[in-house]
């Protein structure tokens, strides 16, 4: 199919069920083709300078998620992180973040471009379902004690599981050790727009907030918001770190797209949302029928996420794109499923019925299995920042590397989370669940996705370093 070209494979998603990202809503939107525009006109205003149409938007959107002010994206949330991680760093020289372990490597990335010194608190893994639990906030009191004088506490909430963080317990003691806490909230544009589900994040302790609004808030993919939810931090600290890192040739349509999206998640959202949490509660049905288990958890809010286990999940998710149910996210023995706004009726009977015929042959059955998530440490041996600056690297065939220092991100994508970063020791267990995953069918993000070498700290200078 996309051997055909981008623009035919586009067209041919319509005859889908899509249970994965983007989830749109309906709104009348600008044609990206006939109704773009460039900055050159001026009576649009400024994105930059927040003036006429670009303030009027941002102060609809501040207004819908519970802010006090918002920024425009056209990067996603990696573009709202590394706005955020610029914040961070303008504060101290020796600028620290924590980062909970399933934090997105749009977050570490931007850490390490910044200068910043990062940790991780413990991780907390759901037997059977690949699932890290954000963290309680007593790790990150534990985390913070040990590492005095950290910056600002980074959190993902909700996870890509749809559980949420205890953003309020968790904001407490950040302020209490006089760090910033930034939530991660790509996963959570929908929050505040129905009333199954939690309240936005902005209002809920944190200092910066940033949220896909693509994912789950009905806008383009590639929309985004970063959302300023307290007095600790200063609009112009803002203001200073994302002119120096937004594009001054945003899609118009694009930002268009978000007005749009959020008039109608304000106004109509509630309708869209209750056909996808009803179809979510449909399929979980039909999967207990099957005999497949659920992910389920007293913090599991978001009720659009169905995450179940007893499957090859690559291959399972495969099966299903061959009959045009396409999922969110596989593992090697889990599979996500997003319930989205425009999903066609019925869809939930279609994936039943699919997943139905493709297990009763057995060939995807599997036991649930645990992966311990146990190799990120809280403290890296050298820090990943000044192993980007020049530090002298060599590759090593990857049954050599176990000890080494990386010196390169190595992920399983999605869902983006690091399982090898610079700066930490390589151990087998990271290896081998990369391994695993990369035979299994999983997509391996690295220098060498094939795992036949890595990139770590040449010996010597490591040896020096410390």
């Amino acid at each position: 199919m996309t051997a055909a070209g981008l623009r035919p494979a586009l067209y041919s998603v319509r005859d889908d069920d899509r249970w994965c990202t983007p989830s749109l809503i309906d709104y009348a939107g600008a044609d990206a083709r006939l109704d773009d525009v460039s900055v050159s006109y001026s009576r649009f205003g400024s994105l930059l300078d927040h003036s006429l149409c670009f303030q009027d938007l941002e102060r609809q959107v501040a207004s819908a998620r519970n802010a006090q002010r918002a920024w425009l994206l056209v990067d996603g949330s990696t573009g709202g992180n590394r706005v955020a991680m610029r914040v961070v760093a303008a504060r101290s020289p020796t600028a620290s973040v924590l980062l909970a372990p399933n934090s997105h490597h749009s977050v570490m990335h931007a850490a390490i471009v910044c200068g910043i010194n990062v940790r991780f608190c413990p991780a907390t893994v759901l037997a059977g379902f690949d699932a890290i639990m954000p963290p309680a906030p007593e790790q990150i009191e534990s985390a913070l004690s040990e590492n005095p004088g950290t910056t600002a506490v980074v959190v993902t909430s909700p996870s890509y599981e749809g559980i949420v963080a205890d953003v309020a317990g968790i904001a407490d003691v950040a302020r209490r050790h006089g760090a910033l806490l930034v939530v991660d909230a790509a996963w959570g544009a929908h929050f505040g727009h129905h009333p199954g589900l939690p309240a936005a994040s902005a209002g809920t302790g944190a200092d910066l907030v940033v949220e896909s609004l693509h994912k789950c808030g009905g806008a383009p993919q590639g929309a985004g918001v970063l959302l300023l939810a307290s007095s600790r931090v200063a609009p112009a600290e803002i203001d200073a770190a994302y002119r120096e890192l937004m594009t001054t040739s945003p899609s118009f349509p694009l930002l268009a797209g978000i007005e749009g999206a959020m008039t109608a998640m304000t106004g109509i959202g509630v309708h869209y949302l209750d056909r996808a949490i009803a179809a979510a509660d449909e399929l979980r049905s039909g999967l207990a029928e099957l005999g497949l288990p659920v992910l389920s958890h007293p913090r599991l809010l978001d009720r659009t996420k169905v995450t179940f286990a007893g499957v090859r999940g690559f291959e399972t998710a495969d099966a299903l794109e061959k009959r045009r149910i396409v999922v969110e996210k596989a593992s090697a023995g889990t599979v996500l499923m997003l319930a989205t706004m425009q999903l066609r009726a019925g869809a939930a009977g279609r994936a039943h019925a699919a997943l139905g015929s493709i297990v009763s042959s057995g060939h995807c059955r599997v036991e649930p299995q645990e992966e311990p998530l146990t190799w990120l440490s809280s403290a890296p041996l050298m820090e990943a920042h000044a192993i980007r600056r020049g530090m002298p690297v060599e590759r090593v065939a990857v049954d050599r590397a176990a000890g080494h220092i990386a010196a390169e991100t190595i992920e399983i994508y999605p869902p983006g989370i690091p399982v090898i970063a610079p700066g930490w020791p390589i151990d087998d267990t990271a290896l081998d669940a990369l391994e695993q995953s990369r035979a299994a069918g999983g997509r391996i993000v690295a220098s060498d996705p094939s795992l036949a070498t890595v990139a770590v700290v040449d010996a010597r200078a490591g040896a020096m370093s410390r």
